[in-house]
């Protein structure tokens, strides 16, 4: 991406829909939002530096004429929940979001300019379908609206006509898009969300990701020698996907504008750009690379599913403008170290690979994985086992937009496994022994457990409970709503070890009861961290 001046606006205020939604007045400071029951998109921590974002112009991959990309994040709710809290959070790259805490001056003179804006809108989406359709909006949000540096938070009532039944969860449909652009040539915006169910990306769903290592400072626009916040941005991304397709031999990831500063061609992406060419991928569900390359459909126009911006190049030695790395001399806050690249890991750490050469500037790479003969694959593995994928970004410097997309769903959290999962999925466990209340048991030791019954000892209960507790942790799945409880736990099957025949109505099981139950909750998705979609 070339970094041009970045233009904060202001927005008209919109008028605000609601259908079934409570908006309930703005937290009024970042700690007062209680995210333990709360999934984030890229993060839920408002000190990370982690956002989405969403560009008009700006020579990215993210901007087309007009109105820039509509970005598309979908939202699983758990049926339990008779409403949820879905949280935004301003991206802070200027202001009121990102904008001008008063009307910007004028260019030349004359009276102030008006302001372009973005807008927030809710869909019920119960086949996952990105669904957009007027009559199934439930609500609409101006970011006029929304507090600066801050979290915004509305209370939705779960619409049944967003319920899917063979899923048995709530789907929901988040548009984040341009709706005033009469001013601006090239603008950006930022922000991140938070929900009390499980945020992802739609297969063949693009987005764009920003890192920022300040925050800015209100005072600086009156004086330039005060030194903006600074955040805990460290350059890293984490994204996963649960791969879940016997008999597939390939697993393709495309990712875009990482400004590799030593780009080279890669053979296996695509060599011709659709400059200006608006289109329609083919329908979602389509969980196969070779389903999108639709010669058909889409002659010439070998990328992923995403409107391509006019910039677009071709794949080619394209290094980055400015190259990762060597944006500014070294010590300044935009420069990430090390020189960007990614890590694939499969279920089970049964291998992990290395990207060190991602794509360049304005352009999409093809990394394809394979268990075939490597023709035409960028790295070839023993195998792909069924379960949860990791995808970590490094060194991504601040104010490096990065766009990605796969074949598979994509989540910012690994997801948490109940017994009924993690008994029946040997593969996917992330270590080969795991210790409870003192004890170390190997896998195949507390799987057998965990398949053991016995009704009348609560011990086989808590065992089973905190050993998919301690898994989920393992795995990557944010653990502070249950870090706590985890340590109780254990304390407890020391004092009661596993056989020690616990009654159910026993004194040892009523202090034993709320641990088991919170870390149910855990391992079902509806604290912290989603469930695995």
């Amino acid at each position: 991406m070339k970094i041009t001046k970045m233009i904060v606006v202001w927005a008209t205020l919109l008028a605000i829909v609601i259908v079934g939604v409570v908006l309930p007045t703005p937290q009024a400071a970042e700690a007062q939002l209680d995210t333990t029951t709360m999934v984030g998109l890229p993060d839920a921590d408002p000190n990370s530096g982690r956002f989405i974002n969403v560009t008009r112009g700006m020579n990215s991959l993210g901007g087309v004429p007009g109105t820039g990309q509509v970005l598309n994040i979908s939202l699983e709710i758990p049926a339990t929940r008779t409403q949820f809290v879905l949280a935004i959070f301003d991206g802070d790259m200027g202001g009121l979001w990102d904008r001008w805490g008063s009307p910007k001056p004028p260019e030349g003179g004359g009276q102030a300019e008006p302001f372009d804006d973005v807008q927030f809108e809710l869909y019920r989406d119960p086949n996952m379908t990105g669904n957009s359709n007027s009559t199934d909006r439930l609500a609409s949000w101006s970011g006029e609206i929304m507090p600066d540096d801050d979290w915004f938070t509305a209370t939705v009532l779960q619409d049944p006509g967003a319920y899917n039944a063979t899923r048995g969860a709530y789907y929901y449909h988040l548009v984040c898009k341009w709706v005033i652009t009469n001013d601006y040539a090239n603008e950006q915006n930022n922000f991140k969300i938070a929900v009390q169910g499980r945020p992802f990306l739609r297969a063949g769903t693009t987005i764009g990701f920003e890192g920022f290592t300040w925050k800015y400072n209100q005072n600086y626009a009156q004086d330039p020698t005060t030194l903006p916040r600074t955040t805990g941005y460290d350059g890293t991304f984490s994204f996963y996907f649960n791969f879940n397709l016997p008999g597939i031999t390939e697993i393709n990831l495309y990712d875009g504008d990482a400004d590799q500063a030593n780009d080279a061609d890669d053979l296996n992406s695509p060599s011709e750009a659709c400059r200006g060419d608006l289109y329609t991928w083919p329908d979602y569900p389509s969980p196969l690379y070779s389903a999108w390359l639709n010669a058909a459909e889409n002659p010439g126009c070998n990328f992923p599913p995403f409107p391509t911006s006019p910039c677009t190049l071709a794949e080619g030695a394209n290094p980055g403008v400015p190259p990762d790395d060597t944006f500014l001399p070294p010590g300044n806050n935009v420069i990430v170290t090390p020189p960007v690249y990614y890590t694939i890991s499969a279920p089970g750490s049964a291998w992990t690979l290395t990207n060190a050469n991602p794509s360049g500037n304005q352009e999409w790479e093809l990394y394809r994985i394979t268990t075939g003969n490597g023709s035409d694959a960028d790295a070839v593995v023993p195998s792909l086992p069924i379960g949860v994928y990791t995808w970590r970004w490094i060194g991504l410097d601040a104010l490096n937009i990065l766009f990605i997309v796969t074949d598979y769903d994509i989540a910012t959290q690994p997801g948490t496994g109940s017994s009924g999962y993690w008994k029946t999925h040997p593969q996917a466990w992330p270590v080969d022994s795991i210790t409870i209340g003192g004890v170390t048991y190997t896998k195949d030791q507390a799987i057998v457990i965990m398949k053991t019954t016995k009704a009348n000892d609560k011990t086989y209960d808590m065992f089973n409970a905190l050993v998919c507790a301690k898994l989920n942790i393992i795995l990557g799945n944010e653990s502070s709503c249950i870090a706590n409880t985890v340590a109780a736990a254990d304390n407890w099957m020391v004092q009661y070890p596993l056989g020690s025949g616990v009654k159910a109505n026993s004194a040892a099981w009523k202090s034993g009861t709320p641990l088991f139950l919170k870390l149910e909750e855990y391992n079902n998705g509806l604290l912290c961290a989603p469930h695995i979609g």
